[in-house]
């Protein structure tokens, strides 16, 4: 834990990044997942795993350009602290198709790793794994 932080801290701190990973994802700001994940290594489903911003703008961008626009709901967070300024969590998500009604499209989790440099956290990885998910029409 970085000095003065506090497991809640280390706690919001993660389900920051994780909510901002969600909204960036549903409102398809592929520059802002870029930058949000450029110092991560990044897993999704099948796809190989990739780094840097160009890599992950493409990754996302290819997985979110087609179909309609999603929400995103995470739940069931669990975060540890294996050591100092060290963080990993777990999480599941649902993908919703909002239009014309709510309709369930996807579900997974999340594992992802973050560092602190005492004053931020940061993705290091994120994997998506996608348990069950439909293509809806357009």
């Amino acid at each position: 834990m970085s000095p003065g932080a506090t497991t809640g801290d280390v706690r919001a701190a993660v389900e920051n990044l994780l909510g901002t990973y969600a909204r960036l994802c549903d409102e398809r700001d592929f520059p802002g997942l870029a930058v949000l994940l450029c110092g991560a290594v990044v897993t999704f489903g099948d796809a190989d795993a990739v780094s840097g911003p160009g890599a992950v703008a493409d990754l996302f961008e290819q997985a979110f350009s087609a179909g309609q626009r999603t929400r995103h709901l995470i739940t069931n967070v669990v975060v540890a602290q294996p050591s100092a300024g060290v963080a990993v969590s777990h999480a599941y998500y649902t993908r919703w198709v909002l239009d014309p009604a709510p309709t369930l499209a996807g579900m997974g989790g999340y594992r992802s790793e973050f560092v602190s440099d005492e004053a931020h956290w940061r993705f290091t990885a994120h994997t998506v794994r996608r348990d069950w998910f439909q293509e809806l029409p357009e």
